[in-house]
């Protein structure tokens, strides 16, 4: 998993949380959406995880098409495009992609 998403009401904010999983998903990010238990109680799930990233959604990310992550206030489409340029220099670099040497 690359993302932990957290709703800030998950009753509030299901859609734009579902929204936001669809998107990453889409993209190929590993997501997992955390909407049961108290706000505390998510966040504190969310960062025991083996997730770099902790995205937070509440009011303000869903008026303003964002999402706060690990603290930060980023743009939806930028967080994907930095993840995913992230994953694939990740992947380039990874001994299994390397090519197969020639005997």
């Amino acid at each position: 998993m690359q993302v932990a998403l957290v709703p800030v009401d998950p009753r509030r904010h299901a859609d734009a949380a579902e929204l936001v999983r669809a998107r990453l998903a889409e993209a190929g990010i590993r997501v997992r959406l955390l909407d049961r238990g108290t706000l505390g109680s998510r966040v504190a799930r969310a960062h025991a995880l083996p997730a770099p990233y902790v995205g937070v959604i509440g009011d303000r990310e869903t008026a303003a098409g964002n999402l706060a992550v690990n603290g930060r206030t980023v743009d939806l489409d930028a967080f994907v495009a930095e993840l995913r340029a992230e994953i694939d220099d990740r992947t380039a670099c990874s001994p299994s992609s390397a090519p197969t040497p020639v005997r």
